[in-house]
């Protein structure tokens, strides 16, 4: 490979890396990119001992308000600009013969330097970042059908099976005969194709003096279809059991949700959700409904606008009076380092009883080791404050008094906890162009405002035991002192 057929190395390295050889395609990378242009570039500046101005030409402007100074710029982009090539001083013009003898290298290096980068972030299981820089590569650089099908996969790996989908399209337009795309494009209509699932779910909570006090039995079923590339359609039915855990009361009902989610651009979706839920014939039935936007507001940040109505399914009492809860939900969500994630949210929840509740959540999460042996630790903190907090009185039939709001409504309360996450997904399955089998184990400790010590513990597992069939599984436990909280799913989806 000499350098006037870089585009010859360029192709061996990306042959290379479909072909699963990924540590020969790096090498092949780095034989382009070392020794670094810049370093030729200083040598032959200081030897013709020229000078050449690093300061910065505009500072970010997180360094404008901290009153920082710039960070100095390279020779190669002071040299390289194409203001230094509009220089037509004696200094100017011997600086610009310099950058001359090594733009074609400089371009090169910055183009492998680029790809080199995504494949790193693939190696290390950092596959948003690594989606994120291969659009941005993409974008400035042009598609070709390696990348596109690299980008393709990681979309797969990311659930965006919409995406991977259009990608495909882009690739059979171009290249038909791509090694692997037909069975990639099977394997991505197999996940699209219309689905159905049965499950069972069990909650169970108990405490806060008797302000939670609920367990349910729901068995669920549904389907979801795909009407285009953008658009997805879900629709649930679930017959619950409500019983108290105080007494024998409990109550039987009926949930339905329809769900439209669309991808109206490449930083923009939409979610619409609407429903009903109905009791036993003698109490009113409650509408449900929800609307979401989600938007990347830049390559690091994402944000969710959301509204939702949905019941108070607390204690017995919350439902025979047909108590209602409307969440106004502001969530963000920054992707700042490849192992670093940090986010929250305020939601503003208001009760159809003239009660109503301020939420304020942080999080922020590190990951030790990446997939397939998944390794984070998070930390959690939660604040709650509502207007009206407990009013206990004399009981009625329901067991709270007349004017008691009967459900969890804190005044003044946070809770902060520490979470170890550990998944292991079973299958090599390539950037997960295919369903990947795993197991989930996470233990979180805590305390909160009122001195409650908090220990919760979860496992979960995904298989797919055919080509057609997915079982799930999950259990969850959460003891609180003074509150106590378990739940148990098991599903099995059927795809068409």
């Amino acid at each position: 490979e000499t350098p006037e057929r870089r585009d010859i190395v360029l192709l061996q390295a990306r042959s290379l890396w479909e072909m699963n050889r990924w540590k020969d395609s790096l090498s092949l990378y780095e034989t382009i990119v070392n020794p670094p242009v810049e370093e030729l570039l200083e040598r032959k500046i200081q030897e013709q001992r020229l000078t050449v101005d690093q300061s910065p030409t505009n500072n970010p402007w997180w360094e404008v308000i901290t009153f920082r100074e710039g960070t100095p710029l390279t020779i190669s982009q002071v040299i390289m600009s194409p203001q230094q090539a509009a220089d037509f001083s004696e200094s100017g013009q011997i600086v610009n013969s310099v950058a001359a003898q090594d733009y074609a290298l400089y371009r090169w290096q910055d183009r492998f330097n680029k790809e080199l980068s995504v494949r790193r972030f693939v190696m290390r299981r950092e596959y948003y970042h690594a989606a994120n820089k291969l659009e941005i590569y993409i974008k400035e650089f042009g598609s070709n059908d390696f990348l596109l099908y690299d980008l393709a996969g990681l979309y797969s790996k990311l659930e965006r099976l919409n995406d991977e989908a259009t990608l495909y399209r882009k690739i059979a337009a171009q290249n038909a005969n791509f090694p692997g795309l037909s069975e990639a494009v099977q394997r991505n209509n197999l996940k699209r194709r219309p689905t159905i699932f049965l499950a069972y779910i069990m909650q169970y909570d108990d405490g806060w003096d008797g302000y939670m006090g609920v367990r349910q039995n729901i068995f669920q079923g549904g389907g979801k279809y795909y009407k285009t590339t953008n658009q997805e359609w879900n629709f649930n039915i679930a017959r619950i059991n409500y019983q108290s855990t105080q007494n024998a009361q409990n109550l039987l009902g009926w949930r339905t949700i329809l769900t439209y989610d669309a991808k109206l651009s490449q930083s923009l979706g939409l979610s619409l959700a609407g429903g009903v839920e109905k009791l036993q014939s003698v109490y009113d039935d409650t509408p449900l409904w929800s609307g979401a936007f989600t938007g990347k507001i830049a390559d690091e940040m994402r944000a969710v606008f959301s509204a939702k109505q949905d019941v108070v399914a607390d204690t017995i009492a919350s439902l025979k009076r047909n108590i209602k809860r409307r969440d106004y939900k502001i969530e963000l969500m920054f992707d700042l380092f490849p192992r670093i994630l940090l986010g929250g949210y305020y939601d503003l929840i208001g009760y159809s009883d003239s009660n109503w509740t301020h939420n304020y959540t942080f999080w922020a999460s590190y990951i030790f080791w990446p997939e397939p042996t998944l390794l984070k630790i998070s930390y959690n903190y939660d604040f709650y404050d509502s207007h009206e907090g407990q009013n206990p009185g004399v009981p009625i039939d329901d067991g709270f008094a007349p004017n008691d709001h009967p459900y969890w409504s804190p005044v003044n309360y946070w809770i902060t906890h520490f979470s170890f996450y550990f998944k292991h997904q079973l299958s090599n399955d390539t950037l997960a162009r295919g369903v990947p089998s795993y197991y989930a184990i996470e233990y979180s400790f805590g305390y909160d405002s009122e001195d409650n010590d908090l220990h919760e513990f979860k496992a979960s597992l995904n298989f797919e035991i055919a080509k057609n069939y997915i079982l799930s599984a999950s259990y969850g436990f959460m003891n609180l002192d003074v509150y106590k909280h378990e739940e148990a799913l098991v599903s099995l989806m059927y795809r068409f």
